[in-house]
């Protein structure tokens, strides 16, 4: 049981039911009941789906910070070795609020490197756009090569882009809000799906790039290239899903981002 500190016998931090929410609670400093509950139900969810264990990092850029939404809820320590965002410099960039936070073209960088952490065989992304947005834009990725690669890249009109971790899926896109992933299954087949409905399944190659993931842009051989300033509202990367799983995920984020009052899909 993970235990508050008390100031006059109050608690100083709000107590949630799951160690995990809690933990990431205290790390974040947030005094919002909803914020706390919704986070604290996101966790009961993925793990009475036993979908917990197939997330890798978990960014609900909840509360209103820079700080705040650095945290993965997976590991909320702050190091690099948690996968803790790093933004760049200079700070005041971004636009970070409730709803998330909006790239100024300044550097995201997860710490997580694909090739160190996951399975070629078995990858994937998904990032939640609460806002829409047009131009080519790279919404998370780590880029090497056409064959080394995990990008996605979310645009309407026309595009929902991935590449997991050869060949590019493309998929004609209308309205970049709403919930997108992006995923390698098998040695052979990757898939796309868009708020719960599978849109694309393709060939796949390719392996995994040996470079961090940046968040609202692309790292392209340490370089940060196409920045996209859609609102994001949620990141997850995590393994392989069957499709019953991507859709039941899909769900439980629903509910998540409609708890905190910024669903817009």
């Amino acid at each position: 049981m993970l235990l508050t500190k008390t100031i006059f016998g109050r608690s100083k931090y709000i107590k949630v039911s799951d160690p995990h929410a809690q933990a990431f609670v205290i790390a974040i400093k947030t005094k919002s009941n909803p914020i706390a509950n919704a986070v604290n139900q996101l966790c009961i969810d993925l793990k009475a789906a036993n979908l917990w264990n197939k997330m890798q990092c978990v960014y609900p850029f909840v509360d209103t910070s820079e700080f705040a939404h650095k945290f993965n809820l997976l590991d909320p320590r702050d190091s690099d070795d948690a996968f803790r965002i790093s933004f760049g410099s200079p700070s005041g960039l971004t636009s970070h609020s409730a709803l998330g936070f909006v790239s100024g073209n300044q550097l995201a960088n997860t710490h997580f490197i694909p090739s160190i952490v996951q399975n070629v065989f078995s990858n994937g992304i998904t990032i939640v756009c609460g806002t829409h947005i047009t131009g080519d834009v790279r919404s998370i990725g780590a880029y090497m090569s056409t064959t080394q690669a995990s990008v996605v890249s979310i645009w309407a009109n026309p595009y929902f882009v991935s590449r997991m971790n050869g060949s590019n899926i493309v998929y004609g896109n209308t309205d970049s809000k709403g919930i997108y992933t992006a995923q390698r299954v098998s040695s052979t087949v990757s898939n796309q799906f868009r708020t719960g409905v599978k849109v694309t399944t393709s060939n796949s190659g390719g392996v995994l790039p040996t470079i961090p993931l940046y968040i609202a842009s692309v790292n392209e051989n340490g370089l940060q290239k196409y920045p996209d300033q859609k609102r994001t509202q949620s990141t997850y990367i995590h393994e392989g899903m069957t499709d019953s799983e991507v859709v039941s995920f899909h769900t439980i984020i629903n509910t998540f981002e409609n708890s905190l009052s910024r669903k817009t899909w």
